[in-house]
């Protein structure tokens, strides 16, 4: 990914700022405590603009999962099978990313996952593994 500029925006910069360390941030309402996801200007709880920012611990569960095993992509080919999973975080919100590092027949839902990262390019994208 050469071209950024499709990525990272105003709303969204701290993240990715964030993630060139390998730390996964998301935002808090400072009024109401709803943790923030995706980035927003404005709290979608109290609608309150008082917002700061916290690092995740990156321990959660898997909520709900798929398992691919036919390529949409090229890209994707070398990848299958490959886990696309909803987490459910400790602080509360819930992400989209892959589940690496297992045999996909290994998970279920509620299994336990952690933190880990992949370089794309000039990113670094969270995805998680078994705890």
């Amino acid at each position: 990914m050469n071209n950024l500029s499709s990525v990272i925006t105003y709303d969204n910069k701290f993240f990715w700022d964030a993630a060139k360390n390998k730390n996964l941030t998301f935002q808090k309402c400072k009024k109401c405590g709803h943790v923030i996801w995706p980035p927003s200007n404005i709290c979608p709880m109290c609608y309150s603009k008082d917002i700061t920012t916290i690092t995740s611990k990156g321990r959660g569960k898997i909520y709900s999962f798929a398992v691919f095993r036919v390529p949409f992509h090229e890209s994707v080919k070398e990848n299958i099978p490959y886990v696309l999973a909803v987490v459910e975080l400790e602080e509360g919100p819930m992400v989209v990313s892959n589940v690496v590092n297992c045999s996909p027949e290994n998970l279920e839902c509620g299994s336990k996952v952690k933190l880990t990262w992949e370089t794309i390019g000039d990113l670094n994208i969270f995805k998680f593994e078994p705890a």
